[in-house]
């Protein structure tokens, strides 16, 4: 802050009149300067107030939209792993009438060796075709659950920062008032 010269005596040769005007001119000049300063501190404060709010809003706004892109992933998520358990049970039961065909067709033709083997490398070649397609999709639901558990961390993760931005704000709020 500024302040005022102290107050001198009248100088040699200056009457009490120039005395009084001089000092009220360096009163006035101390004040003009005092309040400059002060209008200049509240506008900075002012300024940084406004950048800090603005700040704020984006990552806010930031977060909602990860949060949503979260959320339609989830969505997603959900939607593929019904859908790979419908083609599971798909197989399962296409297995199921596979073998109910098989053994029928090997109780029709118990008298003929040659059709019999041929029909069981044919349900060797199936079974290991769906051996494959289900160990595939295991695997594939095995990805599925990690995913979705990544997401769950990291929607867990975003809460926590969304937490703890909330309370460096409510923070500076309170240091402010």
């Amino acid at each position: 802050p500024v302040t005022s010269p102290p107050p001198a005596a009248a100088s040699p040769g200056e009457d009490q009149q120039g005395f009084v005007a001089r000092r009220m001119h360096q009163l006035t000049h101390a004040r003009n300067n005092s309040a400059r300063s002060i209008q200049g501190a509240w506008r900075q404060w002012a300024a940084r107030k406004q950048l800090h709010m603005y700040r704020a809003e984006e990552a806010a706004a930031k977060q909602r939209a990860l949060m949503e892109h979260m959320q339609k992933l989830a969505v997603v998520q959900e939607q593929q792993i019904a859908k790979m358990q419908d083609i599971e049970e798909a197989l399962k039961v296409r297995q199921q009438a596979h073998w109910r065909q098989v053994q029928s067709e090997v109780a029709a033709q118990q008298n003929q060796v040659l059709k019999a083997e041929a029909m069981r490398l044919r349900r060797k070649r199936m079974e290991t075709q769906t051996r494959l397609e289900l160990m595939r999709l295991q695997e594939n639901l095995e990805d599925l659950e990690l995913q979705r558990e990544r997401q769950r961390k990291s929607l867990r993760a975003a809460a926590e920062w969304e937490r703890l931005r909330q309370d460096e704000m409510l923070q500076e709020e309170w240091l402010a008032a």
